[in-house]
């Protein structure tokens, strides 16, 4: 027993070492998007996207109520940080009403094969495309709420 322990307590302290503590400067971005379409228009054509993009078993839409106008979902995209690929999560919130949608991606981490964590808050150039790449999901989001219809 003796013998466990000592093998045991090297072993948890090395791996408490190696915890990272979450960003004191997390990458958020929010952008509230006008609509000539009606609240529940733009919560079908929302969760519409959301299935269509996001269509890998890990991505799911964590929470959604028609009423609230919300939907809540968590994802990634592939990406690299120093170099090294890595899946980027990230959870998305979109709030509907009447004539508008606001989306917002936080809560932005990567994750290695090894499953090490990074934040993207030190490299500015990865940081800078983290941004883009989430700017660029944004961008889409407003494009198919823009163009799509629910009619058929």
């Amino acid at each position: 027993m003796k013998k466990i322990l000592i093998f045991l307590i090297p072993f948890f302290i090395i791996s408490c070492v190696t915890l990272q503590k979450p960003p004191e400067n997390p990458i958020s971005i929010q952008e509230i998007i006008a609509s000539d379409k009606s609240k529940i228009d733009l919560f079908v054509l929302s969760n519409e996207w959301m299935v269509r993009n996001f269509v890998s078993s890990k991505t799911v839409i964590q929470y959604s109520d028609k009423e609230e106008g919300i939907i809540i979902g968590k994802a990634f995209f592939n990406t690299t940080y120093n170099y090294n690929p890595l899946k980027a999560w990230f959870t998305m919130k979109i709030n509907v009403k009447d004539g508008k949608s606001r989306i917002l991606i936080n809560d932005i981490y990567g994750e290695d094969v090894s499953g090490k964590t990074y934040y993207f808050e030190n490299e500015e150039e990865d940081r800078y495309k983290i941004e883009g790449k989430v700017a660029d999901f944004i961008k889409d989001y407003n494009d198919f709420i823009q163009k799509e219809s629910i009619e058929w």
